[in-house]
């Protein structure tokens, strides 16, 4: 049954250069968070034949589609994905623009700020506005005729030399938030979706940290700041009664490092909690619920995550956070100095 109906209706080539790749970014950013997506891309030539998104377009193939799939799954989210050449003077000094005709203009310009704010979560800010349309836009104005309601209708136009990747993943986190119990994410992905991350550590180029890996060997990270900054502050205090682990550090001056995930699209992350991470461990030999601080464990159940296809794990618990087997997944974008 499909959630969200991403129509890309001038997606031929020569047409809306970059809306292929941003619907294709939204697609697959949705359906790795267990949002059941579908897109649809019209291959036609507006400038030739028929175009998709005028009342014209009625009937052809593309348009069949979009009305069934409106009418069979009753979507919670019809999102119309559209470009703009960077010179395009209407959309001038905007990275997307909403346009309304008959959506509700209440529901886009929260949409807007939804975007503007997670963009600035990942720390790489867009400009998002909502004008009027100068056009009918008739895959709306169907969908609209066949039952859908307003509010839950998106026109989105993106800047031709914009980042897909990164358009994609504001949307796919807009509308997992926006429409709530309506999409059912699994927690675990709501987890996933938090932006920045950090990590505690005593190293500025984000290594160190205490000396634990109970979900395997890789990158920690956590969605909680506080706890990232109690890691650190821990792991600057020295050691008393016992030895640190070899390889790890005690003792130093704390900081925090901010992060951004890579795409989750392009990630594959086992929830901790899962039956297939319990499996794991169990053939490891020991409960869901142990928590085993070895560095020979924590190889082991790297490797057999990995061969089960997946580039990390993701906890419940805020001090566990995620694991990524390779650092590469995730970028350092900021680091600070904290007080002891």
């Amino acid at each position: 049954m499909t959630q969200v109906l991403i129509t890309v209706p001038h997606g031929a080539p020569g047409n809306d250069a970059t809306a292929p790749a941003v619907g294709r970014a939204i697609h697959e950013e949705l359906r790795h968070l267990g949002i059941d997506s579908r897109l649809l891309i019209s291959r036609c030539c507006r400038y030739d034949r028929a175009d998709m998104n005028r009342p014209e377009g009625r009937g052809a193939q593309f348009r069949r589609r979009v009305a069934e799939v409106v009418e069979r799954d009753r979507p919670a989210l019809l999102l119309d994905v559209h470009s703009f050449p960077n010179d395009y003077a209407r959309f001038q000094g905007e990275d997307i623009t909403l346009l309304r005709s008959c959506q509700e203009e209440e529901f886009l310009r929260e949409y807007a700020r939804g975007l503007h704010e997670t963009a600035l979560e990942m720390m790489r800010p867009i400009t998002v506005g909502v004008l009027p349309s100068a056009y009918p836009n008739d895959v709306c104005a169907e969908a609209v005729e066949l039952g859908h309601p307003t509010s839950a209708l998106v026109l989105a136009e993106h800047r031709d030399g914009g980042d897909p990747e990164l358009f994609g993943s504001v949307h796919a986190q807009v509308i997992a938030r926006t429409l709530g119990e309506a999409i059912e994410a699994p927690a675990w992905a709501q987890r996933l979706m938090r932006r920045p991350w950090y990590r505690g550590t005593t190293d500025p180029e984000g290594g160190g940290g205490l000396g634990v890996g109970f979900w395997g060997r890789g990158l920690y990270l956590t969605w909680d700041r506080s706890m990232a900054e109690a890691f650190a502050r821990m792991a600057a205090e020295p050691a008393v009664g016992w030895p640190p682990r070899k390889g790890t550090q005690s003792g130093g001056t704390p900081y925090l490092v901010t992060y951004i995930i890579r795409p989750q699209a392009t990630l594959r992350i086992l929830d901790g909690d899962s039956k297939e991470m319990h499996d794991i461990k169990a053939m490891l030999g020991v409960s869901p619920w142990d928590k085993i601080d070895s560095p020979m464990f924590a190889s082991a159940l790297t490797d057999e995550t990995e061969r089960a296809g997946y580039d990390g794990i993701i906890s419940s618990n805020k001090a566990d956070g995620i694991v990524l087997f390779n650092p590469k997944d995730a970028k350092r974008i900021k680091v600070e100095r904290l007080d002891v």
